[in-house]
């Protein structure tokens, strides 16, 4: 199955629809609980991040009051991410990271700070595709008490 192809299964369409996938596949997994993660990963005062496609629509992510929040247009106090509307496919279908997307020259932070936009990726990776967030601080510990592991 090629990229594409695991898009249209995940969200119910052929093609990425950037509205779409903002007003009605994304709404759907916040209901599904899949945001908790990224709102516990940023909840110590990350900015927010907007995605501003090339032809002008934008949608802002942001956690307060521990929910993950997702508005149609950019914030000013956002770190903006300009690409198109290909570029926004990759990311939705994981063919590409956000280092990846951003060392590669498909997206250009048009305002803010590019590490934002790096720090947002776990909590973004798991609303769209239920990933683990994975902090060594966390497992540290486990990993010393792991007689196993020695």
């Amino acid at each position: 199955m090629n990229q594409l192809e695991k898009l249209a299964k995940l969200t119910g369409v052929a093609t990425l629809d950037f509205k779409r996938f903002h007003e009605e596949f994304l709404p759907a997994r916040l209901t599904g609980g899949f945001g908790s993660a990224g709102a516990r990963d940023l909840e110590q005062g990350v900015d927010p991040l907007s995605f501003r496609l090339k032809n002008g629509a934008a949608y802002s992510y942001r956690v307060e009051g521990g929910e993950f929040l997702i508005e149609a247009g950019g914030r000013s106090d956002a770190t903006e991410v300009t690409l198109d509307a290909d570029a926004f496919a990759h990311i939705a279908c994981e063919a590409l990271s956000f280092p990846g997307l951003l060392y590669s020259g498909r997206c250009e932070i048009t305002q803010g700070d590019p590490g934002v936009f790096l720090r947002w990726e776990p909590a973004v990776r798991a609303l769209y595709f239920g990933s683990t967030i994975l902090r060594s601080e966390e497992h540290t510990s486990e990993l010393q008490s792991r007689s196993d592991l020695v």
